[in-house]
């Protein structure tokens, strides 16, 4: 089952295509008065969830890093049908 948390990364990921662990934390997260570490352990339990369910997965090769290294994975959707009907439901409308 896809908790609304669950819902709302897998609605983030498909809206920016690429997201980075510390990505989803600020984006599901920002509002929540829990310490980094809370953050941080929440964020991988949701993107390791939606990894497992096939939600998700993560690019081969680490990316970023200020020097040009790595830093960490981006993660992607796998299945767009399941953000279609949240979509739909969050998109403004404009009256004529």
């Amino acid at each position: 089952m896809i908790s609304a948390r669950d819902l709302e990364a897998i609605r983030q990921i498909a809206l920016h295509r690429f997201v980075t662990q510390p990505q989803i934390e600020e984006l599901l997260l920002s509002g929540d008065v829990l310490t980094p570490r809370s953050r941080q352990v929440i964020a991988w339990r949701v993107l390791g969830r939606l990894q497992r369910a096939g939600y998700v997965r993560s690019t081969s090769r680490q990316i970023g890093g200020f020097a040009g290294g790595s830093s960490c994975p981006a993660y992607f959707q796998t299945c767009p049908s399941v953000v279609r009907s949240s979509a739909r439901r969050s998109s403004p409308r404009t009256v004529s």
